[in-house]
């Protein structure tokens, strides 16, 4: 264990190892290389939140992955100088070594401050291209599982719902029969929401909607219904397949007085201050750059106008979950607390920001949903309910000020 630290000292003083930036105290790549990981990140996150040293078993329990695989990314960790590792007895237990760390990451910041300077004060690229490529790559990933679900006529995870929305689980999110006796009996709509934003809600006649991701147009027919043929229905997807699907719904049905475009929810192609209402139903969760999703629907509102919204929200959901692309479709990775997602409301310029229903999932449902992702382990239930980890369906509603 000494023999790194000792090489990352010695190189340091010969002047071997000076980064980008001719900077001293740059490790080299074999310690890049144990810090890239994501799995040893989370890892060493997870001792320095412990701060005891903790052994092997009691840092297992905490991640989805075998004991071996983590004994191995404790002892590159520990052969790098990252982690002490101390035996006592026939146990070995792992710290951080906090002073080797400190001493390494003033030499990043040295670095960076040589080399990469801001463009103003202290405030460093937060829309690199990196969390472009990223937010293209979660969209792209949402629009293949949902491609595949309108397909086969299935559900996205995040609901309960049987085949068709004329269901009595539809009825249980919220779908009175009054909506979906009203609907053309000669459309079969799948639904993939978590909820009924339109329930009890204050939509007239001649009002113009806004619906963002409409899917396959369930809340489109409901809300065309509402404000009558002096109203306007509008539904924004980026999902081709589903753009088809509700408009062949919509004709269907035989509603004039609607339409679906395509865009993304985070630039929408309607004008400002254009609608009465907004509505969505588990899609802004899905949404990679969930601020611009607010500030879009801030600029969309008429003046009074108003937003209601069906989505996930969750507490405690760890890095590793976070990861996994196959529940971001689910409406797990995605999601935000719910102070955040108000948060976000109001600084978009939003008021009367507030949460009307609360649904939240029990373990056992959480965990049937987590499961679902071949990438999880069958110690799931365990770490669901050790790391408290909450996911709840929420209607939400706001208001933009006149003045």
């Amino acid at each position: 264990m000494m023999t790194q630290i000792n090489k990352h000292l010695k190189k340091e003083q010969k002047g071997e190892d000076k980064g980008c930036c001719g900077i001293p105290g740059i490790p080299d790549s074999r310690f890049l290389k144990a810090v890239s990981d994501s799995t040893r990140l989370r890892i060493l996150a997870h001792l320095v939140e412990a701060k005891e040293p903790q052994m092997v078993s009691e840092i297992a329990k905490n991640f989805p992955i075998d004991v071996s695989v983590v004994s191995r990314h404790l002892a590159i960790l520990r052969d790098e100088g990252i982690l002490l590792a101390e035996k006592q007895g026939k146990e070995v237990y792992y710290s951080v070594r906090y002073e080797f760390l400190s001493s390494i990451f003033r030499g990043f910041a040295s670095a960076i401050e040589s080399c990469c300077p801001s463009k103003e004060k202290g405030e460093y690229f937060m829309n690199s291209k990196e969390k472009k490529i990223n937010a293209k790559k979660i969209r792209e990933e949402v629009k293949k599982t949902y491609t595949e679900a309108i397909s086969r006529k299935n559900l996205s995870c995040c609901s309960s719902l049987e085949k068709t929305c004329c269901s009595t689980k539809a009825k249980d999110i919220g779908y009175s029969e009054d909506e979906l006796n009203n609907l053309s009996t000669d459309s079969n709509i799948p639904t993939f929401g978590c909820g009924n934003p339109l329930a009890y809600s204050e939509v007239r006649e001649g009002d113009v909607v806004l619906d963002l991701g409409p899917g396959a147009g369930l809340d489109l027919l409901i809300a065309a219904r509402k404000v009558g043929p002096s109203g306007q229905v509008i539904g924004v997807d980026m999902t081709e397949e589903m753009i088809a699907k509700a408009k062949e719904n919509i004709k269907v049905a035989g509603v004039k007085n609607v339409e679906v475009r395509k865009g993304l929810i985070e630039n929408l192609p309607v004008e400002s201050s254009s609608v009465d209402w907004v509505i969505s139903n588990c899609v802004i969760n899905l949404s990679p750059e969930k601020e611009k999703v607010f500030s879009e629907i801030a600029r969309v509102l008429k003046p009074g106008g108003r937003m209601v919204v069906s989505d996930m929200v969750g507490e405690n959901i760890p890095e590793w979950l976070r990861e996994n692309k196959n529940l971001y479709s689910a409406c797990i990775s995605g999601v935000i607390s719910e102070k955040e997602y108000l948060s976000g409301l109001r600084k978009a310029g939003l008021e009367k920001v507030k949460v009307s229903e609360r649904i939240v999932y029990q373990s056992d449902e959480l965990e049937s949903i987590i499961k679902s992702s071949p990438e999880i382990s069958k110690d799931i239930k365990r770490i669901v309910r050790e790391q408290n980890i909450k996911v709840a369906s929420i209607k939400i509603s706001a208001y933009k000020p006149i003045s």
